[in-house]
């Protein structure tokens, strides 16, 4: 298994194991999963509300889109490096 060796601050080199292209392409397609299931919910969910079909790009579509504009910056962030799909998977981002 490939691994990249980083150097601490104290002079100490630790190894990480680098994750194969499969895992991370599957981690990659459950995050994509993810996205569309929460893609549909809301717009089922803005259509029982309203009583409207939004097919077209209206602010509702828009606010829709938020959250897959910053799912993966934000989830990195808040869990730890990991998307749903990396943590299922078991990988990680890690940074220097």
């Amino acid at each position: 298994m490939l691994s990249v060796k980083l150097d601490t601050g104290f002079n100490i080199e630790i190894d990480f194991p680098i994750s194969p292209f499969h895992r991370r392409m599957f981690a990659f397609c459950i995050d994509t999963i993810v996205i569309l299931l929460y893609w549909q919910l809301s717009g089922l969910l803005f259509e029982f509300l309203t009583k409207r079909n939004y097919s077209e790009l209206d602010w509702k579509n828009v606010l829709r889109g938020l959250p897959v504009l910053f799912y993966y910056p934000l989830m990195e962030f808040l869990t730890n490096g990991q998307t749903i799909g990396k943590r299922i998977m078991g990988i990680r981002v890690i940074t220097l």
